[in-house]
């Protein structure tokens, strides 16, 4: 990347040491074409722009709590009215909120406690249907 940016006067590489929550809550909008960086801006309230639509992002986009742009003529305007145009970033900003409480997306601090249940729920899913006692460890 550093070559690719090169000569760009508002373009810096940052080391891959540089945690992605401190780069997404710094910016001012997060563009990208299917990645989860877009989902983590909306848990830090940043605009995120989904590009080369459709893909996975797109029931976000759909529900409007994240800008959209299927075609590259279109990702332009999409970053000026996301990075200029605050009538635009306080519509999104609303609906973005209203989507993370529909889907109750924010924090509680309980994700790894949820994702561990999963884990053991799954683990005696399998071993019921293969007639198995899972694995226990510990005493």
């Amino acid at each position: 990347y550093e070559r690719l940016a090169a000569g760009a006067a508002n373009v810096r590489v940052v080391p891959l040491t540089v945690p992605a929550v401190a780069l997404i809550s710094a910016a001012r909008v997060v563009a990208t074409i299917n990645s989860t960086v877009a989902i983590e801006a909306m848990a830090l309230d940043v605009p995120a722009l989904a590009m080369r639509l459709p893909n996975y992002l797109s029931p976000f986009v759909d529900a409007g709590a994240m800008a959209g742009a299927t075609r590259p003529a279109d990702v332009a305007a999409a970053l000026d009215a996301l990075v200029h145009d605050e009538p635009a970033r306080t519509r999104l900003a609303t609906a973005r909120r209203r989507f993370i409480d529909e889907f109750a997306m924010q924090s509680d601090g309980r994700a790894s406690e949820r994702a561990a249940d999963a884990v053991l729920t799954l683990g005696m899913l399998a071993s019921d249907a293969i007639g198995r006692t899972p694995a226990r460890s510990g005493p």
